[in-house]
């Protein structure tokens, strides 16, 4: 028998995919480049150019700790940013 439902299953799958694309595109540009080259700068200028020593396009090379810490870095400096800015 013809279930009228049946029709709105593949636009929703459609959608759905699309809205699943985008939302990992947003999140992964947001944390791999965007916090990454925040941090990534904040922490070489604090450090005098010291840290880290993987260069500004070797995000794939870094160690998790260095990932993380540098990305952790750039969201903070970042809400920081528009928190002072928002005042």
């Amino acid at each position: 028998m013809f279930n009228p439902a049946d029709l709105f299953e593949l636009p929703k799958s459609i959608v759905l995919a699309v809205l699943r694309f985008l939302w990992w595109l947003g999140w992964d540009f947001l944390v791999e480049t965007v916090f990454w080259s925040v941090g990534w700068l904040t922490v070489r200028v604090l450090s005098l150019g010291r840290f880290p020593q993987e260069q500004f396009t070797q995000q794939d090379d870094a160690s998790g700790f260095t990932s993380l810490f540098l990305h952790v870095t750039g969201a903070v400096v970042l809400w920081a940013l528009i928190w002072f800015l928002s005042r």
